[in-house]
């Protein structure tokens, strides 16, 4: 399965029907690991728990308990035993050169040959 939305509101996050929608859809998952775009760490740092000013993504999703930040800075043995240990990875917006990048370094034909994982995308124009 792969969800594609884009431009969700970044202090209420998703309308109801939408977070109805996906949350029904995840209800049987309870790890997410987030692929950030952005070379911005401590914009990246706020993405899970979110701001006073932004919606985070602990927020959005009910049945998520565990969440693991991926960005450049991570190791590629750390990006991969993330990524094995989870059942989502949510590729958040961002620059697309950046994600791809961090999508070649863990070798991503290999480690996803016998994965289950589910996919799902944010910013669904730029990470088509």
């Amino acid at each position: 399965m792969i969800i594609l939305f884009s431009g969700y509101d970044k202090v209420k996050g998703f309308n109801s029907r939408i977070k109805e929608v996906i949350n029904k859809e995840l209800d049987r998952y309870n790890r997410m690991a987030v692929i950030c775009a952005s070379d911005d760490y401590s914009k990246n740092d706020t993405l899970i728990d979110g701001t006073s000013d932004m919606m985070g993504i602990r927020n959005m999703f009910n049945s998520i308990k565990e969440f693991y930040l991926i960005d450049g800075r991570a190791s590629i043995n750390d990006m991969i035993n993330i990524i094995k240990k989870v059942d989502i990875i949510y590729l958040f917006g961002g620059n697309p050169l950046i994600q791809l990048d961090i999508i070649k370094r863990v070798d991503y034909k290999k480690l996803f040959k016998d994965s289950q994982k589910e996919v799902k995308l944010q910013q669904g124009d730029m990470n088509e």
